[in-house]
């Protein structure tokens, strides 16, 4: 006997097919579970209809809140995996199911170069360090230009307070002698 796994290429849909290598009646298969389906406990045959899949994760009582939290609802989880546990397990595993598109997603946003969702923040976190980098670059300019400026200003300020003293001993001299005013006498 030998077993695979048969793959539709039209739905995508899997099942396993097992094939007896005995030909006629004696190569007939018997396959017998102790796989019990939680709504039908007196037979081992579990029961799956494709009308019971289940499409969103609303359904399995998870939900996103206006914060951006995420909350589930363990009540309405654990009715649905009593109710339709094979319609959970094809939500998450199906080819063409909301598990296998999440897991591709998440594969993809980080692997494809160019357009992935890592790579495009990449890319938008360079592009943005490069403007910051060459505004600082402006900035240190103009800041180095500014204090250039203000240390010839404060230089010639100096110049000029240090001339004070001299100057004001001039015009002492010139009050003096016009007025008279604090002359020695006998010199």
């Amino acid at each position: 006997m030998t077993a695979g796994i048969a793959i539709d290429p039209s739905s995508g849909q899997s099942s396993l097919e097992l094939t007896s290598n005995t030909p006629g009646s004696a190569g007939t298969l018997t396959v017998t579970s102790s796989l019990l389906d939680t709504t039908n406990t007196s037979t081992s045959t579990l029961t799956y209809t494709n009308a019971s899949d289940i499409t969103s994760l609303t359904a399995l009582g998870i939900s996103v809140n206006n914060d951006g939290s995420i909350s589930l609802d363990a009540t309405s989880l654990d009715s649905l995996l009593n109710s339709d546990y094979s319609g959970v397990v094809g939500f998450f595993q199906n080819a063409s199911g909301w598990g296998q598109t999440f897991s591709t997603m998440l594969t993809n946003s980080g692997n494809t170069v160019g357009t992935g969702i890592l790579s495009l923040a990449s890319t938008s976190n360079s592009n943005i360090e490069s403007t910051l980098n060459a505004d600082i670059s402006k900035e240190n300019m103009l800041i180095s230009a500014q204090q250039s400026s203000l240390t010839a200003e404060l230089n010639s300020a100096n110049e000029i307070m240090q001339q004070l003293p001299t100057q004001l001993a001039g015009v002492n001299e010139l009050y003096s002698a016009i007025t008279g005013y604090n002359q020695q006498q006998g010199g």
